[in-house]
């Protein structure tokens, strides 16, 4: 709206204008503030106000006399004014009501119409008022009627209002202490969402709602329950007596044991896990996990000394500040009592809303317009599309059988044809709504019955310029049969969403004004032709409940229009000639700084984070398949879903924030089940090989798969071991079939994976030196024969045959006469035995 004295720190805000729709003939009263946001005094003494003398025809003209573009536009026409001041104290303001007599606003319109109003305030004429110190002015308009009679055509007015959760990374904390808060925000008293429901009271409303701002999330400590600590903080140990001795070094075994082969009875060596990663809002690392160029985190893996397995890396982003969500804030004694209580009531809330005004998002509300841009497969789009909130209260599960569910509502600029086609086939299999949420019933639907019936859309999308007068707002689609597209007026759409803002600066009856002006000049285009505007404020689009109740009393007593609730739209679209998209978005150059909020700023999902997302995902499963207690990670799956949603594209370093701790936790859990390091002397052609595979978490594990993959060939596993279960906080030997190849050292990869696949813990290294005995033994055994047999022939070479000579006497016997000459012989036999020998 237009300040005429901005620099000043001066300026003159609106709040009242009594009736809201001035009628011509009749007294009017204006009321607002002088309002000094300087640091300077300022004396101003009197408020004048003024029209112009005729009336603007347009909604151009009405824009070109609020940002005072057209200098033909001059307020000529004084209407009343009172005594201000005398003084403005910084950071004060001063009160003023200006009461127009009953003939002032006679004859500046014929029977309705809109004339420019300005106020200005000034000290003219008092002594001492420096020269050159110009008036404190706001440029708006009145929007008057003059006539009796209501037009006999009057304008159409559907409103679509988008009742969505906050892109806030409390939501899904960990600790109630953060967590109540944040779902207090967002769906108690005062929250945007039943701000827009008790604010706005029109017949021509329809609120499309996201099932997940209706079921708090409450996600446990960790995957495994809440014993090892919150998130971000170091894990309670185990008892020592269930730990393993992490002192000892890994042991050596000597081979297999007779006649089986080698047999490792495991290391005693234990891999201590990582502490739980804490949610590091440090800058993101430069790639991600296969190659993907991306933003990462900078948060660290500990490793000692078996390493949990890293932390993917973050895809790429340039918003990761990683700011705390808006639910932190402090809000005294609330516990979860508090917010359940507050959701009853916004359950309670939509169920008087009639059904054909009650519309539904996806649950989690999926950013439809990346998912096609990124062309994600098939098969998560439409698991993202048929998520009900999981286990439901019974006053929900009435609701959600209420109301429509086949309108999309894409966050872009501009749509296409191949992107509506896209989306209608997404939604060609859809929950049957009489079976309830979470029934996992899917009906079958054909051309003529097709589930998505309308798709909201920029109007430009199929006018082709944002200055093309208004007509019908739901128009069928030529090339997608089945399908209407609702096409939102950019111009009336820009104004509400800048609503809340401009009223904070000029004041909400000067915002209620210049939209009322807006839908009676574009009805003026063709008063005689029955066309309608629908406004479809942005997501995360907040009015203050003044402004909306203002609004709603304007809107209702207006004469010129008349509610139309968006299902009323679709069902009369078969009378409209079928459209095709142009691909054509708001024109910035005829709604200036209005574009900025029907732009939506990018989403956080780029290729590498959609890759993540899905990688999680598997992860997640795979625990499931594992973890005897699936109690806590079942708290946390339904978080995954929710990173997907259209939310976050107000808050990208929030979607950070919430992706890292779910990254974390899974990384922490998955690393607490791995496998021992060992060293192995293998002495054996082949045998039996062992493993300790170790447990830390708090739960029991189960069909844990085994796989064991040397590096080199001088070893090869001949059979798999089979699926392991082992107990909390314990461990488990798991053995092997090996067969040696050749004499050397390898290191045999023990990988640790669910039965989908998903790793578990590190890869662990065991070292194996292999001596098989088929290049040695055999040489040993040779020889020890050939010594045998070199023995045994000596004996039997010794051994006197059958006719030998007896043995000498062992008395010496004369054979000549001592006198002569003799000639002797001795025989030496073999010395007794002990038994033989006597004294």
């Amino acid at each position: 709206m237009g300040q005429e004295a901005p620099a000043e720190g001066i300026r003159i805000v609106l709040d009242e204008v009594d009736p809201v729709v001035p009628r011509a003939g009749e007294p009017l009263e204006l009321r607002g503030r002088v309002v000094n946001d300087g640091d300077s005094r300022r004396r101003l003494t009197s408020l004048t106000a003024s029209t112009t003398w005729q009336p603007l025809g347009s909604r151009e003209a009405v824009t070109d006399w609020v940002e005072a573009t057209d200098p033909s536009l001059v307020a000529g026409h004084v209407i009343g004014d009172d005594t201000i001041g005398p003084v403005l104290a910084p950071g004060r303001e001063l009160p003023f009501t200006v009461r127009v007599p009953e003939g002032s606003l006679a004859g500046l319109v014929a029977d309705r119409g809109v004339v420019g109003l300005q106020l200005r305030a000034d000290d003219a004429g008092a002594e001492g008022v420096p020269e050159g110190v110009e008036p404190v002015g706001l440029r708006t308009v009145l929007t008057v009627s003059a006539a009796e009679d209501p037009p006999e055509v009057p304008l159409g007015l559907s409103w679509v209002v988008p009742l969505t959760l906050p892109p806030d990374p409390g939501l899904v904390s960990p600790d109630p202490e953060v967590r109540n808060p944040a779902w207090y925000a967002a769906a108690g008293p005062g929250s945007p969402a039943r701000t827009w429901l008790d604010g706005l009271d029109l017949p021509g409303i329809t609120w499309m709602v996201d099932p997940a701002l209706l079921r708090m999330l409450s996600p446990a400590e960790t995957l495994t329950g809440p014993g090892e600590g919150v998130l971000g903080e170091e894990p309670e140990a185990p008892e020592e007596s269930e730990r393993p001795d992490e002192s000892e070094a890994p042991e050596e075994s000597d081979g297999p044991e007779e006649p089986e082969g080698p047999v490792d009875d495991g290391a005693t060596a234990t891999a201590v896990p990582a502490p739980a990663p804490t949610a590091d809002l440090g800058a993101p690392s430069p790639e991600e996990d296969g190659g993907q160029a991306g933003p990462t985190d900078g948060a660290p893996t500990t490793a000692a000394p078996a390493p949990a397995p890293a932390p993917e890396e973050e895809p790429a982003s340039d918003d990761d500040a990683g700011e705390d969500g808006a639910g932190e804030d402090e809000v005294d004694s609330l516990d979860t009592d508090d917010v359940e209580t507050a959701l009853v009531e916004l359950r309670g809330r939509l169920a008087r809303v009639d059904g054909p005004r009650l519309w539904w998002l996806p649950t989690d509300d999926p950013d439809l317009s990346a998912l096609v841009d990124l062309e994600v497969d098939g098969e998560t789009a439409h698991r993202l599309l048929t998520r009900r909130p999981v286990d439901p209260p019974a006053q929900l599960v009435r609701l959600l059988r209420r109301g429509s569910s086949t309108v999309a509502w894409p966050a872009a600029p501009t749509l296409r044809t191949g992107q509506v086609a896209t989306v209608a086939d997404w939604f060609d299999r859809r929950e049957d709504p009489e079976d309830g949420p979470g029934s996992g019933s899917v009906l079958d639907r054909t051309d003529e019955d097709h589930v998505l019936e309308a798709v909201v859309v920029p109007r430009e999308s199929v006018t082709g310029s944002t200055g093309a007068p208004v007509g019908p707002s739901a128009v069928p689609l030529a090339d997608v049969p089945g399908v209407t597209a609702l096409g939102s007026d950019s111009g009336l759409t820009g104004l509400v969403a800048d609503a809340g803002a401009d009223a904070a600066l000029v004041g909400r009856a000067a915002v209620t004004q210049r939209l009322l002006a807006d839908t009676l000049t574009a009805h003026q285009e063709a008063p005689w032709e029955a066309r309608s505007l629908l406004v479809a404020p942005p997501r995360g689009t907040t009015l203050p409940a003044d402004l909306l109740e203002q609004l709603s009393e304007g809107l209702a007593s207006a004469p010129w229009l008349a509610p139309v609730p968006a299902a009323d739209l679709l069902a009369r679209a078969d009378r409209v000639a079928p459209a095709t998209l142009t691909g054509q978005a708001p024109d910035g150059t005829v709604l200036g700084s209005l574009t900025a909020y029907l732009d939506p700023p990018p989403s956080p999902l780029d290729p590498g984070r959609v890759a993540s997302l899905g990688r999680i995902e598997g992860e997640l499963d795979g625990l499931a398949e594992v973890l005897a207690d699936t109690e806590a990670l079942r708290s946390w799956q339904p978080v995954l879903p929710g990173l997907w949603s259209t939310r976050w594209r107000d808050a990208p370093e929030a979607w950070s924030r919430t992706w890292r701790a779910l990254r974390d936790l899974s990384a922490q859990t998955r690393s607490q089940v791995h496998a021992n390091p060992s060293t192995i002397n293998f002495l054996s052609d082949q045998g039996l090989m062992q493993v300790t595979v170790l447990n830390d978490l708090p739960v029991a594990v189960h069909d844990v798969q085994a796989r064991l993959a040397p590096d080199r060939a001088v070893l090869r596993i001949v059979d798999q071991p089979g699926p392991v279960s082992i107990g909390a906080g314990s461990r488990a030997t798991v053995s092997f079939s090996a067969r040696a190849v050749t004499r050397g050292q390898t290191q045999v990869t023990a990988e640790l994976t669910t039965p989908n696949g998903t790793v578990l813990g590190d890869d662990a290294v065991v070292d194996v030196r292999v001596q098989p005995t088929g290049t040695w033994i055999y040489w040993v055994l040779g020889g020890l024969a050939g010594v045998l047999l070199v023995l045994g022939v000596v004996r039997a070479l010794r051994r006197p045959g059958p006719g030998g000579t007896a043995p000498a006497s062992t008395t010496p016997t004369s054979t000549t006469p001592a006198s002569a000459p003799s000639t002797s012989s001795t025989t030496t036999t073999p010395s007794p035995t002990p038994k033989e020998q006597r004294p």
